[in-house]
């Protein structure tokens, strides 16, 4: 035996899944790691049986209470004794070894005896030990396990027979260069900065509780910004290559390969890695007017001598004084006004001025400190702050800043933006704004006229072949980051709304006229992306925000996202041949970008029958009425009444109550009626919104290997409950009933899973339960597996997620989790041993544990994550009713799903 492999000796009380061993003390051990002993039936040439340390503890009798070392050391003495007793305990999970004669991997039958070595494995152990783990039905690589040095994959059909529970901060990729530059505010010290990544992770020591700093982040339904919560900033090795990404203005934004953008595309908000990104057609996505904070209001004046003095002023004594250089003409007037107190330099243009209340703020902040104010005040102060900053016009008339800062530059750009300004051109040394724009915000801060300065054009939202020409011509063209051809276009469309006659036209028409309505209430606009280039890395790190609710911020005056652990193994299994078939509730819009690889993207309206999808109880419940009571139950028999005639409105409802309310005889039946149609009255439009174009979701995965319903559009949480109600219980069915032919298989990925099945007692939103969503997902994940239907159950707070739903998941990811709530419920509800559970609060980024049934690994392991036979149920695997689907497919010569492009 190799003296030099020895680390340390099993102690005494070691059983078959614990042992603790000394360490030597030339040795050094580390949590995490993997070591191992020779199996005690096999002799010293059996197979290695394998442990992984959990916990070390540093052991010194001589210095426990009351002895002599203690109170030596309490005087300042320090003996040297004392060092020579000191020893370290490591304690060890028992994982197995790999069974000679069947080549599995077998639990320990037998604890090892006292002093047996503990060794250090070579690789070839480690190789041997883990073997390959690409086998099974349909395996999918998901990273590379942590002291292994082997990947693991994860098996697609074991998740579709038996469900995966991804838990904690599973976020990755958008990856920044530290100079990339951020918009922080800071409520504790009520600070707005504006700077580098980089720098705002020094200064916090990469640690943010949640709710003490806001960063500007897009909210995709809207496209307008918004303040969202940075939940955490990150720190990463920077690896040799990044990417860098040149707009049609200058703007560059370097980012690593596994990075997301969001670009513009279609007519959707779609995240793109970098080597995906349409060159000439993609688009990036920049404030245009839109992303104050709005927490006070300034008065005009004040808040233009405030621009100047951020742009131009220098704090002295603590900023009880402040030397503005450079000051415009009517800048010392204008003090004046204001009463506060200046006198000259020896520079006619230098001012010393008494720094007091919001000049203080400028002059200590910068030009930043006007996002903290009202649109109007910021506006002012922002325009203010320009002038100062500028060098005079171009040959186009169009306004120029020189710097040599090329921070000061991306800062200008991007308040420019915010306040409604848009760059034409970012130098080395110069920034060119648009005249047009700056003129218009001249004349709403000056407020020469009244109501101007707002560019955004509102128009009244509103045969066959010209219709689809000019869909077409819209989302191909450009046309759609154009506002004044999007004008043209939805005047062009109201006209022919008038006209037609085809409800397929009519539809198609109307959608579009959304979406430009959308596009022209937005308050983004649009730089073309001209070049995607990969550069050498020339810094040591590179850096993340993990933004509340969003998963996106402002980045060098552009939107960047990220991209999760899920939408990298739903990617890499589309590359698999059969494709398995996804279907994915997204919430928040992370998954378009898969379109992009065979998928489509649907508005979840679109599962909604055309005759409505509300049952009589949700009729009742959306108009207010309580459980139980007479007018709950009137409203429940007349909404069944009219459910069986086929069409369930309010006025049908209605006359129904009356009749049943007089064929009852019921006392008080005048005030009843009377109360009930105020009611329903009231709820009319949330009870006949709930209708859409029938789509059968069970066809459309059978056509796509990826549908992502899209739930980001709206917050209409009921109908997208009905919605996915519908669907799930649809899927259900269909694969009950399909369990003797094998030819339908699927995984249901449930982002942000608290909200369809929340944890009773815990935080809801909408109606899960009186809606049914949550029992229909209950019953589903307890149910399907066994019918080739798997679920993905995400959420970054175990705890809020049903306990019902968590036990029947086989298979966990978890990742980094610091709330003790959440640990616990990974350790009750889940196979996770107590070892686990000490993982998850320290794991790194991109790190988690993964166990179950999809590993070929029958013990939990610490994965790097790559940013990136039952005869009463189904009758084929998985991956056999995958290849059934995609033969039906090519038979019936089934193609896409007609597109607005269509």
């Amino acid at each position: 035996m190799e003296d030099a492999r020895i680390v340390g000796y099993v102690m005494s009380g070691s059983t078959p899944t614990r042992i603790a061993f000394v360490v030597r003390r030339d040795r050094r051990v580390a949590i995490g790691r993997y070591y191992g002993f020779k199996h005690p039936f096999f002799g010293p040439d059996g197979p290695t049986v394998f442990v992984r340390v959990y916990e070390i503890t540093a052991i010194n009798e001589e210095m426990e209470s009351g002895r002599a070392a203690v109170l030596a050391s309490s005087s300042g003495l320090v003996p040297d004794y004392p060092s020579e007793l000191e020893y370290l305990l490591a304690e060890s999970e028992v994982l197995g070894y790999r069974d000679p004669t069947t080549g599995e991997i077998t639990p320990l039958e037998s604890p090892p005896s006292t002093m047996t070595p503990v060794l250090e494995p070579t690789a070839e152990e480690l190789a041997h030990f883990v073997g390959d783990t690409a086998t099974g039905g349909t395996p999918v690589r998901v990273g590379a396990m942590r002291g292994l040095g082997a990947p693991l994959h994860l098996d697609l059909d074991a998740i579709a027979r038996g469900h995966m529970f991804v838990a904690g901060m599973t976020r990755s990729g958008k990856s920044v260069s530290g100079d990339t530059v951020v918009a922080i505010y800071d409520v504790a010290e009520d600070r707005m900065w504006l700077g580098p990544i980089g720098d705002f992770f020094a200064a916090v020591k990469g640690r943010v509780d949640g709710v003490r700093f806001f960063t500007l982040a897009l909210n995709k339904r809207t496209l307008k910004p918004e303040w969202a919560p940075v939940k955490a900033v990150l720190a990463h090795p920077a690896p040799q290559k990044m990417y860098e990404i040149v707009t049609e203005t200058g703007r560059r934004l370097k980012v690593t390969g596994d990075h997301s953008l969001l670009v513009f595309r279609g007519g959707r908000v779609v995240a793109a890695r970098p080597e995906s990104v349409r060159v000439g057609r993609d688009y990036m996505i920049v404030p245009w007017g839109g992303g104050e904070l709005g927490r006070g209001r300034l008065d005009r004046l004040e808040a233009m001598v405030a621009g100047v003095v951020a742009a131009q002023g220098l704090p002295w004594r603590d900023g009880s004084e402040i030397f503005v250089f450079g000051a415009p003409e009517d800048f010392t007037l204008n003090l004046t006004s204001l009463g506060i107190e200046w006198s000259t330099l020896r520079d006619p243009s230098s001012v010393l001025i008494n720094g007091r209340g919001v000049l203080r703020v400028a002059a200590r902040e910068g030009p930043a400190f006007a996002l903290r104010y009202d649109g109007r005040t910021a506006k002012a102060a922002i325009y203010s702050a320009l002038s100062a900053m500028g060098s005079g016009c171009n040959g186009n008339g169009d306004f120029a800043v020189l710097s040599s800062s090329k921070l000061e530059l991306m800062v200008a750009s991007t308040l420019a933006g915010i306040a409604g300004v848009r760059t034409v051109e970012l130098g080395e040394d110069y920034l060119i704004l648009d005249s047009g724009d700056l003129r218009v915000l001249r004349e709403d801060v000056i407020g020469r006229f009244s109501g101007a300065g707002s560019l955004s054009v509102r128009v009244p939202l509103d045969g066959s072949r010209r219709i689809r020409l000019l869909a077409r011509k819209v989302l191909g063209a450009g046309d759609l980051v154009d506002k004044e051809r999007l004008v043209r276009a939805q005047e062009r469309i109201a006209r022919l709304l008038e006209g037609a006659r085809s409800p397929k036209d009519r539809a198609l028409l109307e959608r579009l006229s959304k979406l430009i309505g959308r596009i022209l209430n937005a308050e983004v606009t649009f730089e073309k992306i001209v070049a995607v280039m990969e550069v050498d890395s020339e810094e040591e790190l590179v850096y993340d925000l993990s933004v509340d609710r969003h998963e996106n911020f402002l980045a060098n005056g552009v939107f960047v996202h990220n991209s999760s652990f899920t939408l990298n193994l739903i990617r890499r299994g589309m590359e698999v041949r059969p494709s398995p078939r996804f279907l994915i509730l997204d919430r928040r819009g992370e998954y378009e970008g898969l379109a992009d690889l065979g998928g489509v993207v649907m508005e979840y309206r679109a599962f909604l029958p055309t005759s409505g999808a509300l049952r009589p109880e949700d009729v009742a419940r959306r108009a207010g009425l309580d459980r139980g009571t007479r007018a709950w139950e009137l409203t429940v028999m007349a909404a069944e009444e009219a459910a069986a005639a086929g069409d369930m409105t309010v006025d049908d409802i209605i006359s129904r109550a009356r009749t049943l309310a007089a064929r009852m005889a019921l006392r008080d039946r005048t005030s009843l009626l009377r109360r009930l149609e105020t009611r329903l009255r009231r709820a009319a439009h949330e009870i006949e919104r709930s209708r859409g174009e029938g789509v059968d979701v069970v066809r459309v995965l059978r056509d796509f290997p990826a549908v992502v319903v899209d739930l980001s559009l709206d917050n209409h949480y009921d109908d997208q409950f009905v919605a996915l109600r519908r669907i799930i219980r649809r899927l259900v069915s269909h694969a009950v009933s399909r369990r003797r032919a094998g030819d339908f298989a699927a995984i249901v990925v449930v982002e942000e899973a608290q909200y369809l099945a929340p944890e009773r007692g815990s935080p809801v939103v909408g109606d899960p339960y009186g809606s049914g969503v949550a029992s229909a997902l209950t019953e589903a994940v307890s149910q399907a597996g066994g019918y080739n239907l798997g679920f993905i159950v995400v959420t970054q707070r175990p705890s809020y997620v049903s306990k019902g739903v968590i036990s029947q998941c086989n298979t966990v990811a978890a990742f980094r989790l610091q709330s003790g709530n959440d640990q616990e419920a990974i350790a009750k509800y889940t196979e996770a041993g107590e070892a686990v559970v000490r993982f998850l609060p320290s794991l790194r980024d991109h790190e988690a544990v993964v166990w179950g049934m999809a590993s070929p690994i029958p013990f939990p392991v610490l994965v790097r994550v790559e940013v990136e036979a039952f005869p009463s149920k189904a009758s084929a695997r998985p991956s056999e009713a995958w290849r059934r689907m995609a033969r039906a497919q090519e038979g019936l010569g089934l193609g896409r799903l007609g597109d607005l492009e269509g």
